[in-house]
């Protein structure tokens, strides 16, 4: 859905229009999902979601008083640089190391 653009658009809704849905439950199917589909795709060729990755983040789940559950992204204390946090990455943590 990521890569839809109006000639695809155009060309799901062209076809879904001349499908009989009359001729059977498949085609009824067929229908409905091209129909769910071409939804999806319309939804898809909006304005382009940005994420600034300048500086890598982290999640950080925060839970109150009253029991909400709070999720943040922040910014990651010494990590600075792509590079810093593809090796922090591929050292792994206490949780990601191997038990022997």
């Amino acid at each position: 859905m990521n890569r839809a653009n109006s000639a695809l658009i155009d060309y799901m809704q062209y076809y879904l229009d001349n499908i009989d849905a009359s001729k059977g439950e498949h085609y009824r199917l067929a229908k409905e999902f091209g129909h769910t589909l071409l939804m999806n795709c319309r939804e898809a060729i909006g304005t382009a979601l940005y994420r600034d990755v300048t500086f890598p983040t982290a999640p950080k789940t925060t839970v109150t008083l009253k029991g909400e559950i709070i999720y943040e992204e922040v910014n990651r204390v010494g990590v600075s640089r792509l590079e810093r946090y593809l090796a922090e990455m591929a050292a792994g943590s206490k949780i990601t190391a191997e038990v022997n």
